[in-house]
């Protein structure tokens, strides 16, 4: 064919020219002398049909066709000069037209040849669009549709059919058959949308469900927008139609999280605004039941052999109720309780098919149940109950979001069950240490009471008591001893005396101060001497004299004297009387009268000196304590009223009585060495355990005096007890009482914390130490608001705690401490007023719950949902804008446009893909459920797998890769280490101006290898190296619009360094560039 046409070209060039020559012979007259341009025609027509070959020839044939003009007959060349430059003219006009002819129609045929290409191009772009809209449509699940108001004729693309569950092709495009497919409650609610959205001229977007063939519900979303015409008019609507199950699954299963969320805040909020058990768990039981539409929560407590009863339950109407049900379950016993204790969740959705033992299957089914969800209470390391929901009506599968809210209300069950304890306990040590405090007052009433019956004995006794300090000046002194020395009993406080009887100063300086400097007791001694009462009279006093302690130092003497001067008169005169009858019997015969008279005189005296002590006997007889005077054989020779009425035993009962055996006595050491202690000393005190005559047990505060006789012979002990067992078991009950409940603040998992009503600490346990690192005496006796609060919340908080001493509100608020670190920690309060028993408010106790950690995550997961949010909404915008823009037709004659649309189109929805991709590969990296094999791999293949990937990028992007290769191996799993260099490299490039270097290398080091990649670009702000290893973290927010990415790439590295027992950072000057650096483990350390 291509031939055919050559010789063709030649024939029209030969043909052309013999025209040509014709017509300019036959016009010879008219166009002489000029060279006719019919020739120049005919090497235009040529050069154009055939080009340059043939219209040379044309040129060659119109040259010697010319020459016929110009050469004569019978010659070979022009005669005139003239006609052999017209010749030559011609011949350079004529190649030139040749040129430009033909070189204007091969041209022409490159024009149509690309025309024809650009044509079957923009055929294959239109094809691959529509293929790309599709499979779009098709993964986003979307159907489109172009409505025309005027004729109601509707267009439909074919995923219309997938939407409505038919098969592809059997949809038939009718409007009935679409409504035939909406679930009849949205048929209204649609069409009202629509029309709205017509009448107001605004976007139509509305969710409605549609009915599948199978009988399945599923949910699309409807959106469309109506265009006018030149009066305002709608006369087409242009929309699509996507199915949102995923999203409404979503949003259900995001409510089902904000409900189980309210109802565990609730559950939390009533576990410290309320301390009644009861309440708690009952308006728990009922939320529940709402929450999980089932129709019977209990929760049921264990007695110690594992039966128990139902505390409280929730019950729907017409199934039976369980309350106050006593159950036992032989099969809890013996197989779920150690299984409950480690936290097991029962879960049957069908208790016939459900592994259910036969003997539990009967118990339920007697209770009417057909599925259950049973989660334990565990109060501590304690079994303490079950929480249960029951299903009578039907089997029922149990949600996974149903499991774990269950699981949660438990926890937050056994919170309240343990706070309640916590609050209950405190409430009886509360009332027992109230009734200790009432105890001790009405102890001390009687001790008070007692002492003033010993004061009135002390001040009226008939010997002389005082009492001196160490300075020997008198502390205490009764009325006898005063009027003894000549003084008042005032005169003689504060006085020393030396001041006071300076006649007897030295005897007193003699006998004192070695009692003050050795503390041995002084007994018996007489002392002879004058006193201001009776001057230039010598008296004699017998004094016993005894040190007082403080622990081992002496503090004072008490002092006992009783004057003898009349006795030793007598005693004197007796002897005179005795010798002078004995040498003058005879000879004085007469004045025995008189001496008679002198005896009966000694006689009466000696009557009145047994009437005083008569008088002290009864003195002793009516005093409170018991008073008991015993032989050296322990023999009862006095025992008072006091003694009757401790012991049981009257006086009768008691005399002969050997009184150890009688009162059962135990001693606190043996009784050798404290008959011997009070021999040496003259007395003894101390604790003694008696029992009275009914057999009760009674512990006596007991003193032993030895009563000597006129020869300073010991005849007898003199006790006085005093019954302190109410005090010792109040102290001993104030004991374990506060034993009990420092034991129980010490070990509980909260703050507690007492303050003053100054908000001075007071009492912090341990696990406030633990938590802030603060000791005891960094924190006890400080004041709160100006030592462990931030200045910014001082005042309000101070304000709260000053309303909760006046008024008892806001006893429950959250608010930061301080660490000793400088670290803030989060504290929930529950606040406390105490009170003395005149009720005066004298400070609180406050139980706070470390809340950071907590408040932590809630923050991170509100961050983490609307970042996803705005990622997913920014592709979803741009992909829904162009292809709304396609389906509207306004570029159907513009492929340009159309292809630059359905590339945004494509680019955003592989960024979509990227993004989820991206979220799915950090959560398994970070929930641990991606397995990553690992094995030796040498860290030059890695890098260069690494840099194969990204080259074509490098390349388009102008950025050369350099690395050094070396010998160095690893122990890692391949592809997470080519996807971490890979996106490192890809930042790298990304960031990098062109014709720059991103640079690799590798440091082989003692137990890792180190991995660099640099860069040039323009470098990470300080404050952002370690931020940018964080989910959805760009040092420039416009980063992600101008650059691309997801903000997960540095996350995801992150993440498999750190599985490989690696680290990874980044160093960075601004305007200099950045480089990566992380470590990878030695094959030999893992092997």
């Amino acid at each position: 064919m291509r031939s055919n046409r050559l010789f063709l070209a030649y024939g029209v060039a030969i043909g052309s020219t013999a025209i040509a020559f014709l017509l300019s012979v036959w016009l010879e007259g008219l166009l002489a002398p000029i060279i006719s341009p019919l020739f120049y025609i005919a090497i235009i027509v040529t050069a154009r049909y055939g080009g340059f070959r043939p219209g040379s020839v044309a040129v060659v044939l119109s040259m010697l066709a010319i020459e016929y003009f110009f050469v004569p007959v019978h010659q070979l060349w022009p005669a005139q000069p003239g006609n052999i430059l017209r010749l030559s003219i011609f011949l350079l006009v004529a190649t030139v037209i040749n040129l430009l002819t033909s070189y204007l129609q091969e041209s022409k045929k490159k024009i149509e040849r690309l025309n024809q290409q650009l044509i079957q191009q923009n055929a294959d772009i239109l094809q691959d669009s529509a293929t790309q809209l599709r499979l779009a449509l098709s993964a986003a699940r979307m159907g489109m549709w172009d409505w025309n108001l005027v004729t109601g004729e509707i267009k439909w693309s074919p995923e219309h059919a997938l939407l409505l569950g038919l098969e592809p092709g059997t949809f038939d495009g009718k409007y009935e058959t679409f409504d035939a497919r909406v679930h009849p409650e949205d048929r209204q609610g649609l069409n009202k949308a629509l029309q709205q959205a017509l009448q107001t001229k605004s976007i139509y977007r509305h969710e409605f469900r549609v009915i599948w063939p199978d009988g399945s519900l599923h949910w699309v979303e409807g959106r469309g927008q109506s265009f006018d015409d030149e009066a305002g008019q709608a006369v087409r609507t242009i929309g699509t139609v996507a199915n949102i199950d995923d999203r409404k699954r979503t949003e259900t299963l995001l409510h089902q999280q904000v409900e189980q969320q309210r109802l565990l805040l609730e559950m939390t909020q009533r576990i410290r605004q309320s301390l009644n058990l009861q309440d708690i768990l009952q308006t728990t039981v009922e939320q529940m039941r709402e929450f999980l539409q089932c129709d019977r929560t209990i929760v049921f407590q264990f007695a110690p052999d594992w039966a128990g009863q139902v505390v409280v339950e929730s019950v729907k109407a017409g199934c039976m109720a369980l309350l106050p049900l006593q159950i036992h379950d032989p099969c809890i016993g013996e197989q779920y309780v150690e299984p409950f204790k480690k936290g097991l969740i029962t879960v049957k959705s069908d208790i016939y098919n459900s592994g259910v033992s036969p003997c539990h299957i009967e118990f339920l089914a007697n209770l009417q149940v057909k599925a259950n969800l049973v989660a334990p209470i565990l109060v501590g390391d304690e079994l303490w109950g079950l929480l249960a929901a029951h299903h009578c009506t039907a089997p029922r599968q149990w949600q996974d979001y149903e499991i774990e809210s269950i699981r949660q209300i438990a926890i937050q069950a056994g919170i309240a069950i343990q706070q309640a304890d916590l609050f209950e306990q405190l409430q009886t040590e509360l009332k027992e240490r109230q009734q200790v405090e009432i105890a001790l007052q009405e102890t001390q009433i009687q001790l008070q009471r007692q002492l003033a019956e010993i004061e009135a004995i002390y001040q009226s006794a008939p010997i002389g008591l005082s009492v001196l300090d160490s300075d020997l000046r008198f502390v205490r002194i009764n009325q006898r001893l005063a009027e003894m020395n000549g003084f008042s009993v005032a005169a003689h406080i504060g006085r020393t005396v030396a001041e006071l009887l300076p006649n007897l100063a030295d005897t007193a300086e003699q006998l004192l101060r070695p009692i003050l400097a050795t503390g041995q007791p002084l007994l018996n001694v007489e002392i002879f001497g004058e006193t201001p009462s009776r001057p230039g009279v010598q008296r004699v006093w017998l004094g016993h004299f005894l040190p007082l302690k403080d622990g081992d130092r002496i503090i004072g003497i008490s002092t006992v004297c009783e004057e003898i001067t009349e006795r030793k008169q007598a005693e004197i005169a007796i002897q005179k009387l005795n010798a002078e009858l004995e040498q003058r019997v005879i000879e004085r015969t007469r004045e025995l009268t008189d001496v008679n008279a002198r005896l009966l005189v000694l006689l009466l005296e000696k009557e009145q000196a047994y009437q005083l002590v008569k008088e002290q006997a009864q003195l002793l007889d009516l005093a409170h304590d018991s008073i008991i005077t015993w032989d050296l054989n322990s023999v009862i020779t006095f025992w008072n009223r006091g003694a009757e009425s401790m012991y049981g035993w009257t006086k009768a009962e008691a005399f002969g009585q050997e009184t150890h055996s009688l009162l059962k006595t135990q001693f606190p050491q043996p009784f050798t060495e404290i008959e011997t202690e009070l021999l040496a000393k003259g007395y003894w005190e101390g604790e003694l355990i008696h029992f009275t005559k009914d057999d009760r047990l009674i512990t006596v505060s007991s003193r032993w005096v030895v009563q000597k006789d006129d020869a300073f012979r010991a005849i007898k002990i003199l006790e006085i007890n005093n019954d302190i067992s109410e005090r010792k078991q109040a102290e001993a009950t104030i004991r374990e009482a506060e034993r009990r409940w420092r034991s129980l603040l010490d070990n509980v998992q909260s703050i507690v914390v007492g303050f003053d009503r100054a908000g001075n600490v007071n009492y912090a346990n341990p696990f406030f130490f633990r938590l802030t690192g603060y000791t005891s005496q960094e924190v006890l006796g400080k004041n709160w608001f100006e030592n462990f609060l931030h200045s910014s919340i001082k005042i309000s908080i101070k304000s709260a705690f000053s309303e909760l001493l006046n008024h008892n509100n806001y006893p429950y608020y959250q608010n930061p401490i301080l660490t000793k670190s400088g670290e803030e920690k989060l504290i929930a309060w529950n606040n406390t007023v105490l009170q003395d028993l005149e009720g005066n408010i004298i400070g609180t106790i406050s139980i706070g719950e470390d809340i950071t950690e907590r408040q932590k995550i809630e923050k991170i997961k509100d961050e983490f949902i609307s970042i996803v949010s705005h990622e997913l909404r920014t592709p979803l915008t741009a992909i829904q804008m162009s292809l709304g823009l396609l389906e509207s037709g306004i570029y159907d004659k513009k492929p340009e446009k159309s292809r630059r649309l359905i590339e945004i189109a494509i680019l955003d929805t592989n960024r979509l893909v990227n993004l989820v991709n991206d979220i799915l590969d950090l959560e398994r990296l970070e929930s641990g459920s991606a397995v990553l094999e690992k094995t030796v791999c040498k860290a030059t293949d890695l890098i260069q797998q690494a840099i194969n990937g990204i080259q074509q990028i490098a390349d388009r992007q102008q950025i050369s890769l350099a690395f050094t290769p070396t010998d160095a191996e690893v122990w890692a799993a391949a592809d997470a280490i080519i996807q971490t260099l890979t996106n490192l490299l890809s930042n790298a490039i990304k960031f990098s101006p062109a014709h720059s270097t991103v640079r690799i290398s590798i440091e082989h080091q003692t137990e890792f290898v180190l991995f660099r990649v640099s860069d040039r670009g323009r470098g990470i702000p300080a404050d952002k190296l370690e931020l940018i290893f964080g989910r959805f973290q760009q040092v420039d927010a416009s980063d992600s619009r101008e650059k691309g990415g997801t903000g997960l790439g540095l996350a995801i590295c992150r993440s498999i360094i750190e599985r490989h027992n690696g680290k990874i950072w980044a160093e960075s000057i601004l305007g200099e560039g950045s480089t990566f650096f992380f470590t990878l483990p030695l094959p030999t350390i893992q092997l």
